[in-house]
């Protein structure tokens, strides 16, 4: 009896487990392709925003960006992958911005005062850009946050 616990439990784990990182296994493939920028944080990145934005309760743990450039780009297959990924962990849709100079997607999963994981895609001025966020963000410190990053200048035509 305690075998077959034991075993289901290790079959849930696994399986939330890879449920939990389908975008970043979909993503992590293009991190060393060219004319793709990879930029990928782990630790208390929160420390790093305390010292601009005051004491946070937010605590963002990892921050995963990739930039395409040119004519590289995720694969429809994997585009599809990512929408299937997006349901499956139950990401609920933040934002969907779409003019003549680009689109932006928002998604985030949340528990209510906080997103525990957030994912975007950008396409705007030849540029796709793709970030993942893990951690604690609180809806009332989002304002407060200052996040550059290279290529983080496409979202400032959206807020003209």
């Amino acid at each position: 009896m305690k075998r077959n616990i034991f075993i289901a439990v290790l079959l849930m784990s696994t399986s939330l487990l890879f449920s939990q990182n389908a975008i970043e296994k979909v993503l992590r493939k293009y991190k060393n392709d060219d004319g793709v920028i990879s930029l990928n944080f782990t630790g208390d990145l929160s420390k790093f925003l305390k010292n601009e934005c005051g004491d946070l309760k937010t605590k963002i743990e990892s921050c995963e960006v990739l930039i395409f450039e040119g004519k590289s780009a995720v694969s429809s297959d994997d585009k599809t992958k990512l929408k299937s990924a997006l349901a499956s962990d139950k990401y609920e849709t933040l934002m969907n911005v779409k003019d003549k100079k680009g689109k932006i997607n928002i998604q985030a999963i949340s528990n209510g005062e906080s997103l525990k994981k957030v994912y975007a895609e950008v396409s705007a001025e030849g540029r796709q850009i793709y970030l993942v966020f893990t951690g604690k963000l609180y809806f009332e410190e989002l304002s407060k946050l200052n996040l550059n990053f290279e290529g983080g200048d496409v979202f400032k035509g959206f807020l003209e």
